[in-house]
Order: C-alpha cells, then sequence, then structure tokens
C-alpha cells in the first residue's frame, strides 16, 4: 500500500504540493495527490480527502463518515489560487482544480481504508478474497465483517482494496 503525495522541493510540483498541504491541513483535509501539466496555461489539480489517522474502528452503531464537504473543498480551492498566485508559484491564468477522489478508485493506503470504514470493500489479498463491511484497520489489520462473522487480513498482504458499490 502507498502514502500520500510526497515533496518534490524545487519543482512547481513541490511547491503546489506544500502550500495545499498547509491549506488543506488548516481545513481538516489531506492532500492526496497533486500535478501541474505542461499546458500554456498550466492545470494544476489537486485531489484531497477528509485528514484520518492510519487506524480506527467503526463505532458500534454507527455507519461510514461522510464525504469531504463540497463546500470546504470550494474554500481550499479559492484560498490555494490565492497562495499559489501571491506567492509567484503558478501565473494568474494557470487553472487550478481542487477535488476529492471518485469513488471508483483504489483504497491504496490505510488512511484510505479508515476514510471508508462502514462501507461495503473488496480486498484481495493474494490467496485470499475478503467481501464484506470494513469495520476496523487496527493493530497491522484490516477487518471486515461478513455473514455475520468478522475476518481479518494483515494490512501488508492487502494487496487491493476497492468499493464495492451498492448498484
Amino acid at each position: 500500500m502507498q502514502g500520500v503525495v510526497g515533496t518534490a522541493n524545487g519543482t512547481v510540483e513541490g511547491r503546489v504540493a506544500e502550500l495545499a498541504r498547509a491549506e488543506a491541513s488548516a481545513r481538516g483535509l489531506a492532500v492526496l495527490d497533486v500535478t501541474v501539466d505542461g499546458a500554456r496555461p498550466p492545470v494544476v489539480t489537486v485531489t484531497v480527502d477528509v485528514d484520518v489517522p492510519d487506524h480506527g474502528r467503526v463505532p458500534a452503531g454507527e455507519g461510514p463518515a461522510e464525504p469531504v464537504d463540497i463546500d470546504v473543498i470550494a474554500d481550499l480551492a479559492r484560498a490555494l489560487d490565492a497562495v499559489l498566485v501571491a506567492g509567484g508559484v503558478v501565473a494568474e491564468d494557470a487553472t487550478l482544480e481542487v477535488s476529492s477522489p471518485g469513488i471508483e478508485r483504489p483504497l491504496t493506503s490505510a488512511e484510505d481504508l479508515v476514510r471508508n470504514l462502514g462501507r461495503d470493500v473488496e480486498i484481495d489479498a493474494g490467496d485470499e478474497m475478503f467481501r464484506g463491511r470494513l469495520v476496523a484497520v487496527e493493530n497491522g489489520e484490516v477487518a471486515v465483517v461478513a455473514a455475520g462473522a468478522e475476518q481479518r487480513v494483515a494490512l501488508e498482504r492487502v494487496a487491493a482494496a476497492r468499493l464495492v458499490l451498492p448498484w
């Protein structure tokens, strides 16, 4: 499983990532990815989601957490645009796109799994497949409940994970 976007100091993408992390953090968000294309004017894309720890459990009687609020994303986009232009990181005519990841994206980190606690998932652990309600990411394991039974798999064995959509 991979982690969040790294730093590439000295590059436009690295500077954008650094500033995006600061602005996102102030709003309870985590930066998942940053890209800057080479077009003229450039398109800067920042993908964010709710900031969560790398472990957690669905509280008894509760369902999935709310996804990132669109108004928070809009606020982040306005603030980040101003900071990037004022800091000379990008020109005024650059296009900034800030969004959350799509629901069909793979879950590639412990944090991705924690964000989706309470949702139905499919986990490929190499020689085993697990499908059910994701209830915990703790003590180096992922727990899924299917047919009333909790099944656990070591986080390090998770080769792929994705949401199971209800339609």
